[in-house]
């Protein structure tokens, strides 16, 4: 078989800040705000997100909300990540974590720094993403925030993935796996099933990756994550496509595809039809390997 590369998804963790807690009107409009924008963000739809934030650093800048603030900017940040607005996702996460060390705020600390991790990983500048990741692992686990601690130790997981440090990888993300079970974070657990299944792939240890595929599936389907649902079904694909297994491979693909357009997921869309045409490629059917490619 050729070696050729699929598109594998690794799942990363961003975190944020919604439940600030102020007092009066305005501040308390921002705050509406903050939640909404955050449900934008959590529908991918980071332009409109974008637009609630920044009433709400408005807002909470006129009235000298200091937490309110950083809360606003910590999610412009993300926002502009998610849009692959680096440079200005840096200079809000960066402004952030300045105001939430001056008022002592250390989860806002933390967060800001989780966020600031994510990135410079998205850029490549994984001594710089360590060191975020590290700073905001401590904090959280001085500060007894388990979710943010599972959070930080995914990251980790991923960016020693990313340099193919896979034993350090796996042995981060099963730190994470063991908190998010404890504190009954299910979303958790199948994002980093979801990772460590992408591991074994790498590895070429298919049984291994499907079980954990599997595991994870069966989860996001429970909690009615389509996007994960969608996720796994990808990389199912491909560990089938590995395994030469080509009616199964394309099974799997075709469920992804089908998901990933009934929620507008542009990308994951791409990622499916880029894996489809992989498989057309390996199998020497040339035309039809081109015309699945020229569709995204």
């Amino acid at each position: 078989m050729k070696q050729i590369t699929l598109i594998g998804l690794v799942i990363g963790v961003i975190i944020s800040s919604v439940c600030i807690r102020a007092e009066g009107a305005p501040n308390e409009e921002g705050e509406r705000l903050i939640e909404e924008g955050v449900e934008f963000f959590e529908d991918s739809e980071f332009q409109g997100a974008l637009s609630k934030f920044k009433k709400a650093l408005t807002i909470f800048k006129e009235n000298d909300y200091q937490e309110g603030t950083a809360t606003a900017l910590r999610n412009i940040g993300r926002a502009h990540r998610n849009l692959a607005n680096y440079p200005e996702a840096l200079k809000h996460l960066e402004q952030a974590l300045e105001i939430d060390r001056r008022i002592a705020n250390k989860k806002g600390e933390a967060n800001d720094l989780t966020n600031l991790g994510v990135v410079y990983d998205s850029l490549a500048n994984y001594p710089k993403a360590l060191d975020c990741y590290e700073k905001a692992l401590k904090i959280h686990r001085e500060i007894g925030n388990r979710k943010g601690e599972a959070a930080d130790l995914t990251n980790l997981g991923v960016l020693h993935f990313n340099l193919a440090n896979y034993p350090k990888a796996l042995e981060c993300y099963q730190e994470a796996l063991k908190i998010h079970k404890e504190i009954g974070n299910r979303k958790g657990q199948a994002n980093v099933l979801t990772n460590i299944g992408l591991i074994h792939f790498n590895l070429a240890d298919y049984p291994e990756a499907l079980e954990k595929y599997e595991q994870a599936l069966e989860i996001y389907r429970e909690i009615g994550n389509r996007k994960g649902e969608a996720d796994v079904l990808t990389n199912t694909g491909s560990v089938y496509w590995g395994l030469a297994d080509y009616p199964e491979a394309f099974e799997h693909y075709e469920q992804a595809l089908k998901i990933c357009r009934e929620i507008g997921d542009r990308k994951g869309e791409a990622n499916v039809l880029t894996n489809v045409g992989v498989v057309y490629d390996d199998l020497a059917s040339y035309p039809r390997a081109s015309s699945v490619m020229s569709r995204h």
